[in-house]
């Protein structure tokens, strides 16, 4: 299978849920700062998504341009639950090896985050 193939059942099956069962499936062991970050996010934001707007692959890298949406219902870096939905744009370049994300790196504005939960962050300077 391709990278982009990848990316996309990737990005299929965590729809249904983003459970350590699909997040192992996916995701190597190599970057299990992507698993822990996703652990946090959705502890944060219970069923976020990454809408695409773009994705381009090129080898055994693929970009994927994102709007974030997400309800904030649980703890988020220091700040307690705010109840506001948030939506925000970052851009994730995934690396893939044996059909599996083996590294990322991963830009979101936290200016623009931390103002749509209208709490104020030393992130957000």
């Amino acid at each position: 299978m391709n990278s982009k193939e990848l990316i996309m059942q990737y990005f299929e099956a965590l729809k249904g849920g983003k459970t350590r069962d699909i997040i192992d499936r996916f995701i190597s062991d190599e970057d299990e700062e992507l698993k822990n970050h996703i652990e946090v996010f959705e502890a944060a934001f219970p069923g976020y998504q990454l809408l695409q707007e773009d994705m381009i692959a090129e080898g055994n890298k693929v970009a994927y341009r994102f709007t974030f949406v997400g309800l904030h219902k649980g703890k988020f870096m220091d700040f307690d639950p705010t109840g506001k939905e948030i939506r925000v744009p970052g851009m994730i370049v995934y690396q893939v090896h044996n059909d599996k994300i083996i590294n990322h790196w991963m830009v979101v504005n936290m200016a623009e985050m931390m103002q749509q939960l209208q709490v104020e962050s030393a992130a957000a300077v």
